[in-house]
């Protein structure tokens, strides 16, 4: 234990890089839940929302992959939630307890097609933080 967390030994083959700001992520039909990408790798993806207790973990799903103004959209890209688990906050200057949490879930691609690959690589040299500029080149390649 270190600081009283667990050290857990990292099992991704793909290193996830944090995101900008203004990139989120649309999940089931119709968009049911959007958060906000929190990181990525060619792999999978990160991202938080707002929920009243429902989870996705252990689902088959698709999720759309958006940046604001319009300067990125991946429709329809397969994937299956690996966890769904509540994010602790401080919502002391808010009383939404039983009402929403925010939530994290992790999801990695499956089956994805040629172009939809080609265009998280995209999504990687444009979109990521500046700071992981050297993690997000070695990604794309």
């Amino acid at each position: 234990m270190n600081g009283g967390y667990i050290m857990v030994k990292e099992r991704r083959k793909h290193v996830r890089v944090p995101v900008e700001d203004h990139c989120f992520v649309g999940l089931g039909q119709g968009l049911s839940k959007i958060g906000v990408i929190k990181n990525i790798s060619i792999q999978g993806l990160a991202f938080e929302y707002m929920s009243r207790g429902e989870e996705v973990k252990d689902q088959l799903c698709e999720v759309d992959i958006f940046v604001d103004g319009q300067r990125f959209y991946l429709a329809e890209v397969q994937c299956k939630a690996l966890y769904d688990i509540p994010v602790p906050t401080d919502t002391s200057d808010y009383d939404l307890k039983g009402t929403f949490m925010t939530r994290r879930c992790g999801v990695q691609f499956e089956d994805l097609t040629r172009e939809q690959t080609r265009q998280i690589r995209v999504f990687l040299k444009k979109f990521t933080v500046q700071n992981a500029s050297a993690e997000r080149m070695a990604l794309a390649q």
